[in-house]
């Protein structure tokens, strides 16, 4: 390691150059990012009103979008430590009035040969978030078919 280089910073910056959003210019994008607090497993983040993000502790057959994760929760969730894609709708009533909750796991872009599992079972994609004015949100799910290197977004059709 370098550690002479561990404070160096941009003119005219505080933080130093390989904090994440300067290394990748984010701030020149107009990009922010936003960090939970935390350890990872256990932090979450609101996103958008009503809608938290968290890394998730949970995988398999008690972890993931199901309807019984969304059932635990009072708000809508999105997490990604299942690897796994899948979108669920729940109802639950409040003081007799319908709230529409999500579960979201938003899936993986890590490749299936980095050897951690023998025949991984990850899904591969992202999910985006479109968050209007009035704070109303949706998120969708885009899939990435590794075998034959295309990508469904949007009912678009991306190929690599």
């Amino acid at each position: 390691t370098m550690p002479e280089l561990y404070d160096v910073k941009r003119p005219g910056e505080t933080h130093p150059w390989w904090v994440i959003e300067y290394m990748m210019g984010l701030d020149e994008l107009g990009v922010t990012l936003h960090r939970a607090q935390g350890e990872y497993h256990e932090s979450q983040l609101e996103i958008a009103p009503g809608l938290l993000l968290a890394h998730g502790t949970h995988a398999g057959p008690t972890g993931g979008a199901h309807k019984a994760i969304a059932a635990r929760h009072e708000t809508s969730r999105a997490q990604g430590h299942d690897h796994k894609q899948a979108l669920t709708y729940v109802v639950r009533y409040r003081d007799g009035e319908p709230h529409q909750h999500v579960a979201l796991s938003v899936g993986t872009m890590a490749r299936r040969d980095l050897g951690y599992v023998a025949d991984p079972d990850s899904q591969q994609g992202f999910a985006t978030l479109t968050v209007h004015p009035d704070g109303y949100w949706n998120v969708e799910l885009a899939r990435y078919d590794d075998r034959r290197k295309r990508l469904v977004w949007r009912d678009q059709l991306y190929s690599v």
